[in-house]
């Protein structure tokens, strides 16, 4: 991503939460260029954020990103029992910037989470609890545990990886931090 129009378009998506009373988090790479490096990693193709499902209202959050000349893709995803697998991506073509809003799910004691292609369960804590940090200027949560997360879903996260679909950098690691229950459930654990 270009680093001028990625902090442009943060600033619209963040200013866009924040207007509808959405707490949010930033996820996956995002969190990763943020924690580790203080700003976006130049390869990554995306602004990845996360909030919880009960908090959206999906008609208010669409309208609002309509009305701001975005895109909505993925309105809803099909549903992974138990969580019902909600997530969505905002694209506004001048920047050609995706903003993937990962929508979480507090079943009992663990956080569900489905995206494109991935899922994961983890301890409550370790997503519920979250801190901010500045980015670009403005404070955003992330994650209390942070470095949890990142192990949870890079392995090695310290030293940067440029791969050229991003899967070593950007993609669930799909090393022995996460098992398969042995129910046959379709969600990988964090363990």
């Amino acid at each position: 991503m270009e680093e001028k129009k990625a902090i442009e378009y943060f600033y619209e998506i963040d200013d866009l939460m924040k207007s509808l009373g959405l707490k949010y988090f930033l996820w996956y790479g995002t969190l990763l260029g943020a924690y580790r490096d203080s700003k976006f990693i130049p390869w990554d193709t995306d602004l990845d954020i996360g909030t919880f499902q009960e908090d959206i209202n999906y008609e208010k959050l669409i309208k609002e990103l309509e009305d701001r000349g975005f895109q909505w893709k993925y309105k809803r995803r099909k549903p992974m029992p138990p969580s019902k697998g909600v997530v969505g991506v905002a694209v506004k073509n001048e920047k050609m910037i995706n903003c993937c809003i990962d929508a979480f799910e507090r079943i009992d004691d663990y956080i569900y989470y489905r995206s494109v292609g991935d899922c994961a369960v983890f301890p409550k804590e370790e997503i519920e609890n979250m801190r901010q940090i500045d980015f670009y200027g403005r404070k955003v949560n992330i994650p209390q545990n942070t470095e949890y997360v990142l192990e949870k879903l890079y392995g090695e996260w310290k030293q940067p990886i440029k791969s050229n679909h991003g899967s070593n950098y950007t993609g669930f690691n799909n090393n022995s931090a996460y098992k398969k229950p042995k129910d046959g459930d379709l969600f990988w654990w964090a363990k």
